[in-house]
């Protein structure tokens, strides 16, 4: 059996990532759909956050797991990490008195508790709402008109509200203006277009860098008299290049010799990375995780899926495939300014199908939980679940820690 993990962010008031919920599932080789929740939470839990560490998952952040009825009779969840767990009470449970007194009990011993999918035609739930700590409204099941009786009824007083399945702009909108304190969904991710005024001028100077290092023939020299003439890039590379991710022992103290020991990929991924982290300063946080982390995954899995030699091309693929949300323009009209191949064009313009996208698509359907979509373009690279589930895994620990050591935390 092979177990999905995936996790989905969650805001506060200013989109800085308040946790994130933890997605899994139990399936067959190549096949997700094969779920029984209680030993899917079991197996999570017991094989994989007690042994990788929920730190390590959740990059410190809290933690939302749901828990079927019986995880809760078992009181599996007195085995985590109180400060960074968040039980999350599934709408289907049926709230009698032997579970109102085991969600007691992990009240009392600190845990935080949140009521999810709640929608305004449920009955009999007050006993639960009285003992949660949060209350995840569904935004896809409730009308414009509930979402705001609930936030009336709730808001102020009692459990935090938490906006979920929050897939446009406006809904963060209608759900700011009510008052929910948390939000879930991909609407953080769609682009805003910028419409009848300039692209401000520091991000125009960092697509200009990015054009740069997009060259097929890379100009060491140029490069690093940008660097140079920057003050803040030589601060970023240095730390950069004497973080603990490289382990170096002895530190380096030159622009020139950090690009030598870097070497002509690396310095392509570093620069990219700083070049959007630019683009980025005015986003969310988890935007630049995110992208880091597609590319980690996209480079990863070049050989499985018959791309070997492409790493650097499917590493970029991943890296550039949120650019329209931080720059705010048509991906169209910001790949006809930056000379990368036709294999990253194609796959991110989506004019073209080609084994590139095929792989962005592979990320892009396990962050959204696509089960189905996931198992069918795993079988379709010839890939193997274990090998994708461990390079996901993988991927968001290398993208939280090369973005400490560009930070220089």
């Amino acid at each position: 059996m092979e177990l999905f993990i995936a996790r989905q962010p969650i805001f506060d008031r200013t989109l800085k990532v308040y946790g994130y919920e933890i997605l899994f599932r139990d399936g067959g080789e190549n096949c997700f759909s094969c779920i029984d929740g209680d030993d899917a939470s079991r197996n999570v839990i017991g094989n994989t956050f007690l042994k990788m560490g929920l730190h390590r998952l959740t990059g410190g952040k809290r933690a939302f797991i749901n828990f079927t009825r019986n995880l809760f009779l078992e009181e599996v969840g007195l085995n985590l990490p109180r400060e960074l767990t968040v039980i999350e009470i599934l709408e289907d449970v049926e709230p009698d008195p032997r579970l109102i007194e085991v969600c007691r009990r992990l009240r009392d011993a600190g845990y935080t508790l949140a009521l999810d999918d709640f929608v305004v035609r449920q009955r009999g739930l007050r006993p639960l709402i009285q003992l949660a700590d949060i209350i995840k409204v569904d935004f896809m099941g409730n009308s414009d008109a509930e979402k705001s009786s609930i936030a009336r009824a709730l808001g102020g007083r009692g459990p935090l509200l938490l906006a979920e399945k929050v897939e446009t702009r406006r809904d963060f909108e209608l759900a700011l203006d009510c008052g929910y304190m948390y939000f879930q969904g991909f609407f953080f991710s769609k682009p805003e277009m910028i419409s009848g005024k300039d692209i401000p001028g520091y991000k125009l100077n960092h697509l200009r860098m990015l054009e740069q290092v997009s060259r097929r023939d890379l100009d060491y020299k140029e490069l690093a008299g940008t660097i140079q003439q920057d003050l803040s890039l030589s601060y970023k590379l240095l730390n950069y290049i004497n973080s603990a991710y490289f382990g170096l022992r002895r530190a380096v103290s030159s622009v020139a010799q950090a690009i030598l020991l870097l070497g002509e990929d690396e310095v392509r991924k570093w620069a990219s990375l700083v070049t959007l982290t630019g683009l980025g300063q005015d986003k969310p946080q988890e935007l630049m995780i995110v992208s880091l982390a597609r590319a980690q995954f996209c480079e990863a899995m070049a050989a499985g899926a018959g791309l070997k030699g492409k790493e650097s091309e499917l590493y970029m693929t991943g890296l550039l495939s949120l650019l329209d949300v931080l720059v705010g323009r048509p991906l169209s009209e910001i790949l006809a300014e930056i000379p990368v191949s036709p294999d990253i064009r194609d796959a991110l313009g989506g004019s073209k199908a080609n084994r590139h996208r095929n792989v962005l698509d592979l990320v892009l359907h396990y962050e959204k939980a696509q089960l189905q979509e996931l198992s069918t373009t795993i079988t379709d690279l010839g890939l193997s679940s274990r090998d994708v589930v461990a390079a996901y895994l993988e991927s968001l620990d290398r993208a939280e820690r090369i973005l400490t050591g560009i930070r220089g935390k």
